[in-house]
This record gives structure tokens, C-alpha cells and sequence, in this order.
């Protein structure tokens, strides 16, 4: 069961403001919960509930979603740090992370990447910034949108002052952050970025054992 932390909590106004869930990221959380009915699953723990609305839309989808977050406050279901999840291994189906891990020092996403390897039983739904350079295509032949991922000619700082890294940013290359993903055991099954909003990029994981 998840625990829906309401508009008008504090804690909520206070850390993200009411403007929070935009246009642009209800499109993200869209992504969220097609991502976990591709993948599979029925049980999902989502790591970082922010305002509880993505949570709340995998509830609505049929998934037994479970909310972990370090912040008391914001009323997760599980009060925790991904770094050291407090479930046992291969604890849920599914294993939802995004826009969560660039808030931390980079020299712990291997640490947060297995320990979401760990209580995944199928995979997870990672998303994280993405600064490189974009173009939005829409062929007319078949109308099909798509974002075409340009050569980096200068790579840019963080957009976000509470980021501590995002992807291609100076030192943080994609293969960099891919190399390291796939190090730890997971499969990356597809990556892209959110037409609606480029700067979200995702990963679809699987176990490979």
C-alpha cells in the first residue's frame, strides 16, 4: 500500500513547491508506469516519492507499490536510504529510480545501483538528467516523433544547483554512466529520452541472474 502524501503536507510545499508536478513531468510519470507494465511484475518499490503522484499513478495501474524515501517527512510508506535499502534480496518485482541518484555524490551510484540490483526480483526503471544536445524529429512520411542525441561539441555544467553530477556533464560521459550500470550486473534493455521533456532520460534494466 502506498501512502499518498497530499498537496497541501508541508513538507511537500516546502521541498518542491506547487508547481513541482508540471506538464513536463506528469509526461515522465507517464513514462514511469508504461515502463513497469513493459517490463513486468506486480510489486514495485519506488525509491524517492517526492509528492507521491508517480506512486499513486502505479497504484492506479494495479501495481503493490511500496515507498521508500530518507525523508521522514514526506511520508513514505519505508523510511531509508537507497544505499542501503532496508528489504531483503529480490524483495519486489520491479524497482522504480528516477530523477533521484544525481542528488547524491557520485562515487555512490555503484553502491545505489546494486543495492536496487539486490531487492529487484525482474528489473528497474531508472531515469536521471541528461545534458547533452538534442534534436526533436518528426518525419512526415509516418509521423513518428523522435529526439536525435547530438555530439557534445561543449559540454555544459548541471543545469540543476541541487544536482551533484547529470549525465554528459564534464566528467560524466553516458558510456561512463552506462558502463558503470551494466557493471554491477544489470542489462540495459532500451535507453531514451522523454519526448515531452529531453532532460529526463530513461534506462529499462533486467537482472542477468
Amino acid at each position: 500500500m502506498v501512502v499518498y502524501t497530499q498537496p497541501n503536507n508541508p513538507s511537500v510545499l516546502t521541498t518542491y513547491g506547487q508547481r513541482y508536478d508540471n506538464k513536463r513531468r506528469l509526461a515522465s510519470y507517464w513514462h514511469q508506469v508504461d515502463e513497469c507494465r513493459r517490463i513486468g511484475g506486480k510489486s514495485v518499490l519506488v525509491v524517492g516519492i517526492a509528492t507521491g503522484l508517480s506512486a499513486l499513478m502505479l497504484q492506479h495501474a494495479g501495481f503493490d507499490v511500496t515507498t521508500l524515501d530518507i525523508d521522514h517527512q514526506l511520508m513514505p510508506d519505508v523510511t531509508g536510504d537507497v544505499c542501503h535499502i532496508p528489504f531483503p534480496p529480490q524483495a519486489f518485482d520491479l524497482v522504480v529510480c528516477c530523477q533521484v541518484l544525481e542528488h547524491m555524490p557520485f562515487e555512490q551510484f555503484n553502491l545505489s545501483l546494486r543495492e536496487l540490483y539486490r531487492v529487484a526480483r525482474i528489473g528497474a526503471i531508472l531515469s536521471l538528467p541528461d545534458r547533452g544536445a538534442f534534436a526533436k524529429m518528426i518525419p512526415r512520411l509516418i509521423g513518428k516523433k523522435n529526439i536525435m542525441c547530438l555530439p557534445n561539441l561543449k559540454l555544459k555544467p548541471c543545469r540543476d544547483k541541487d544536482h551533484c553530477w547529470e549525465v554528459n556533464t564534464p566528467g560524466y560521459p553516458i558510456a561512463h554512466i552506462e558502463n558503470t550500470i551494466q557493471s554491477v550486473g544489470w542489462h540495459i534493455e532500451r535507453t531514451y529520452r522523454v519526448w515531452e521533456t529531453p532532460y529526463h532520460r530513461f534506462w529499462q534494466l533486467r537482472r542477468t541472474a
